[in-house]
């Protein structure tokens, strides 16, 4: 398991093992995928995220010590006196290898400071991406003791919990402080930065929402595929409505009877595999399904019912992801509560357990009926798989959300097209929420709003695009490979251009121009038919400064170069027309006057005899 989240060598008398549960509900309520309204400012939005993307072609080893080694003497800052990096996590993808590292002062983390690098089997570079600080001025070396933590949280119900020295940036400066990582029995799980007064200074709900010998036997079970509304080709009216959870006869005959594999023990049949294990781990308590005789048939008003469907679905879709060939994604026994969270109308993936849970709501239509909630659940366990600890700023929570609802209508599409582009199509669209839509005409960055649930919709609606053209499993393919190389505050250009190279280096760049105009009419990404690896610079090379006023309309833009040169600078629209051209002559840099853009975001593209990657700004405000 990642370091991060490792806590069974954690000291358990450091904290008194409880929290004050009024604290937690102010931040959970606001949890899982039907919170479309919930804006969670990160502090690293502040500056629209520091996440620098670099195209890069150096090649090095791949042992972990030399990715390290070069890090370090290209990015300088990181190895001066007191400051290191640490490998936090590096996982094989079938293209590329993922290291993740954490910037340290004096052992201390700090905090945000992620950088993630991708590099090809070959030891090319691919990506990196870069959110760490340089350091200007000496750093506080006494932090808070554990106790202004006893004065803060009142405490009653033991729960699991983790404690760490951290440097807090605010501004320029940085600040000792504790991070707290708590959850509760019910499977909530935040994290706190408190200051030396006992002042919470940042907080951040870590949930992503939506011996004796035995054998496997296979069974008989009875199942929505993926949905009743899907299954019988109709919307969400009279009867086939919820009704309070009862058995209506037009749903109970939409239930379908296939076979799955379970675990047999003693002369039972128990919900359990490789890959998922139904438990009892969050209220209400229910009974789980389990049965003498290989048959695991229920009604929808049976509590039964809830756990074959999700168990199924979740085997179903781990069994789907290996064949594409991602062995080492989510390919673990995941706990699974089909009644959680206190009957609420939400559902939630917590990786902060020993052994990381979904929990599926029972509030509206129960959340375990629908393929749709359990696949986008599942989704964030297979994301943070392939790229642990990076849902970090609002785009990059978008993109998880918009990830999960992909996984999910690409799924149900694949059994039944009928109404395939309302995501949760039985859960929502009905009089308890809205659901989500995968087939959305938005456009970046001018249709984004106050809801990462909602912004989501960009990415889910192109990569069903992208699915409908070229097929779901190389779209599938291509998106499960860029995903490894994720990182904290990316936006969703960033996610074009890692889905681009990740075809580039599954497929060598088939399809290329069809993805890429997808990406161009989202506003996405300015196509050019060159190679996506021919596009490359030293990670050191460009500099861009000012871009948070110039997006506020506040500033002027600067990119700044390593040496004088001469260059031609073309800027484009979001539509792909050029709307200005600039002569550089033996210049170190180029200023951008905000006043004269209009709201949008632009792309710079450069001719020269060096190489140059596209540069994207953008204006938020006029």
């Amino acid at each position: 398991m990642n370091r991060f989240l490792n806590y069974s060598n954690f000291p358990n008398n450091v904290l008194k093992p409880a929290i004050i549960a009024a604290l937690l509900l102010v931040f959970f309520q606001s949890q899982g995928q039907k919170n479309t309204n919930q804006f969670q400012k990160s502090f690293k939005d502040e500056d629209f995220g520091k996440s620098y993307y670099h195209f890069n072609q150096s090649i090095i080893s791949l042992h972990q010590q030399n990715v390290k080694n070069y890090l370090l003497k290209n990015f300088p800052h990181l190895d001066r006196a007191g400051s290191t990096i640490i490998c936090e996590s590096s996982i094989e993808s079938p293209g590329a290898w993922h290291f993740t590292f954490i910037q340290e002062f004096k052992g201390n983390e700090i905090y945000g400071s992620q950088i993630k690098i991708g590099i090809n089997k070959k030891g090319k570079i691919l990506s990196i991406f870069d959110n760490s600080f340089t350091i200007h001025t000496a750093l506080p070396e006494v932090f808070p003791p554990k106790e202004v933590l006893d004065s803060l949280f009142s405490f009653r119900a033991a729960i699991e919990y983790r404690i760490n020295q951290v440097y807090f940036p605010l501004g320029s400066t940085f600040i000792a402080a504790l991070k707290l990582q708590l959850a509760d029995e019910q499977g909530n799980v935040m994290e706190f930065i408190v200051d030396e007064f006992g002042k919470i200074i940042y907080s951040k709900d870590l949930n992503m929402y939506m011996y004796h010998r035995s054998q496997d036997s296979v069974v008989m079970a009875g199942v929505f595929l993926p949905n009743p509304l899907i299954s019988a080709a109709v919307t969400y009216a009279p009867p086939y409505i919820d009704d309070n959870n009862s058995d209506i006869a037009q749903l109970n005959a939409e239930i379908i009877h296939t076979t799955m594999k379970v675990k047999y023990d003693a002369g039972t049949f128990t919900l359990e595999s490789p890959w998922a294990k139904i438990t009892e781990h969050s209220s209400p308590v229910t009974s789980i399904a389990s049965n003498t005789i290989p048959e695991f048939i229920y009604t929808r008003s049976q509590s039964e019912f809830e756990d074959v469907n999700a168990y199924y679905h979740i085997n179903e879709y781990q069994k789907y992801i290996q064949s594409l060939g991602f062995t080492n994604l989510a390919n673990y026994q995941i706990h699974i509560d089909a009644h959680a969270l206190n009957g609420a109308d939400q559902s939630s993936f917590s990786p902060f357990f020993t052994v990381p849970q979904l929990n599926f709501g029972e509030g509206g239509v129960d959340d375990a009926e629908d393929a749709h909630v359990i696949i986008h659940e599942y989704g964030h366990a297979i994301m943070h798989s392939a790229a642990p600890n990076t849902n970090n700023g609002n785009e990059r929570q978008a993109l998880d959300e918009a990830i999960g609802d992909y996984f999910a209508v690409s799924y149900s599409k694949a059994i039944n097209p009928f109404d395939w582009q309302k995501v949760f199509s039985w859960d929502g669209h009905n009089s308890f929420w809205n659901g989500r839509n995968a087939a959305s005409t938005k456009i970046y960055p001018q249709d984004l709003s106050g809801s990462y649930h909602l912004n989501g919709e960009i990415w889910s609606s192109v990569l069903m695009q992208i699915n409908n053209a070229i097929g779901r499993e190389l779209t599938d393919q291509i998106l499960l490979q860029s995903a490894y190389s994720y990182a904290s505050n990316m936006k969703m250009p960033d996610a074009a251009i890692l889905f681009l190279q990740a075809n580039e280096l599954l497929n060598q760049g088939e399809n290329f121009n069809l993805i890429c105009n997808f990406f161009n009419q989202r506003g996405l990404y300015i196509c050019n038919t060159d190679n996506i690896e021919k596009v490359n610079i030293n990670p050191l090379s460009v500099e861009i400064l000012n871009s948070d006023g110039f997006a506020k309309g506040i500033a002027d833009a600067t990119i700044r170069f390593p040496f004088s040169l001469d260059a031609k600078m073309e800027i484009f629209d979001s539509t792909g027309k050029i709307i200005r051209s600039i002569k550089i002559s033996n210049s170190t840099s180029i200023t951008l006057s905000s006043k004269d853009y209009n709201q949008g975001i632009y792309f710079l593209k450069f001719q020269s005899n060096y190489t140059i990657p596209v540069i994207k700004l953008i204006k938020f405000q006029h």
